[in-house]
């Protein structure tokens, strides 16, 4: 079950569109939104990788090619859409912490 909650069980051609234009490279499994290809999607983020975003500003990220798990948590009425006022949080936290990294999975 754990698996397939981060295994894409989406058709090829569906699109995961979580707040505004389908997200190229990107799935999703029983609960959580898949990165299939890095590369497609502009990420910095392994391949595998999974992610979501809560109410309010919380999200998360776990990336087994690199050992990562990601969790962050703001308080924001906005929650997690950068169409809402949210502070680009996530752009930063991503870009932040592969620069910290100095053994990459790659």
């Amino acid at each position: 079950t754990v698996e397939l909650m981060h295994t894409n069980v989406l058709a090829p051609d569906v699109g995961v569109d979580l707040y505004g234009p389908s997200l190229a490279g990107v799935g999703f499994g029983l609960d959580f939104a898949i990165v299939l290809d890095p590369k497609a999607a502009g990420t910095p983020v392994g391949r595998g990788s999974y992610y979501w975003g809560g109410a309010y500003g919380t999200w998360f990220w776990i990336d087994p090619e690199n050992d990562l798990i990601f969790v962050g948590l703001i308080q924001n009425r906005g929650g997690s859409r950068p169409d809402q006022g949210t502070p680009p949080l996530r752009t930063r936290a991503y870009a932040l912490t592969y620069q910290a990294l100095t053994d990459r999975g790659e």
